[in-house]
């Protein structure tokens, strides 16, 4: 299967995906706010998946697809 079918099948099996990166501020506070939905109950944890992508080797593949598709990219 080729990284964009996965990605988008990845995406297809959430309500909500992160592809974050530890660092990045903008990830954190995403993730940060959907772990607050979660404490307050309005998410399941099961309906939301972060998949941090810095140590994956196909990080700039994934970066450029996600780009592609959402037409934004805030880290490098």
């Amino acid at each position: 299967m080729s990284l964009e079918a996965t990605i988008d099948q990845k995406i297809a099996s959430k309500k909500v995906i992160v592809y974050s990166k530890s660092y990045c501020p903008f990830c954190t506070k995403a993730k940060n706010v959907l772990a607050r939905y979660v404490k307050e109950g309005k998410l399941k944890a099961e309906d939301y998946e972060v998949i941090e992508i810095e140590n994956d080797p196909q990080c700039s593949a994934i970066q450029a697809y996600m780009q592609k598709i959402t037409g934004g990219s805030s880290v490098s």
